[in-house]
């Protein structure tokens, strides 16, 4: 196991710290010499992240068996169980706070901001590319990706 190259920003402090703790990174693509793009395979126990900033837009692919997840949006807290296949979507600089009372088992996709701006550059504001925010969501086309990585990296 690897230690995480996915990265997040505390807000408190504005200290970056790896999206998985020491010994959950089953695989990685750290190595694999790609440019604006790291896929890594998390394997979580039940853990509650400091609120933070994500650093990279962010596909989270849920892999494992049926989770409980939840995260503070605003006020209050949201949940969601999430099955195989479900998804999580986040672009670059949101706020996040999330908590799992479950093992989870996920596929991270964090893509450098630089990268995705170059993948748009042809259109009127490439540098103002921004995900919806996605939570516990299923697609099919998403779930179906998320395995041919894992394959592709593994």
């Amino acid at each position: 196991m690897s230690s995480s190259q996915i990265r997040l920003i505390e807000r408190a402090s504005g200290n970056k710290f790896p999206a998985a703790p020491e010994g959950t990174v089953l695989f990685s693509s750290a190595n694999a010499g790609w440019s604006g793009i790291t896929v890594e395979l998390h394997r979580i126990p039940p853990l509650e992240l400091p609120e933070h900033y994500v650093e990279g837009h962010r596909l989270l692919v849920h892999m494992g068996k049926s989770a409980r997840f939840e995260w503070h949006n605003s006020s209050r807290w949201r949940q969601a169980v999430l099955k195989p296949g479900d998804f999580c979507l986040q672009t670059h600089g949101e706020l996040n706070t999330p908590r799992w009372k479950d093992n989870l088992e996920f596929l991270a996709i964090a893509l450098d901001p630089a990268f995705v701006n170059q993948i748009f550059q042809d259109t009127k504001l490439p540098d103002a590319v921004r995900f919806q925010q996605r939570r516990g969501e299923l697609d099919p086309a998403v779930a179906r990706f998320a395995l041919q990585a894992c394959t592709s990296i593994d």
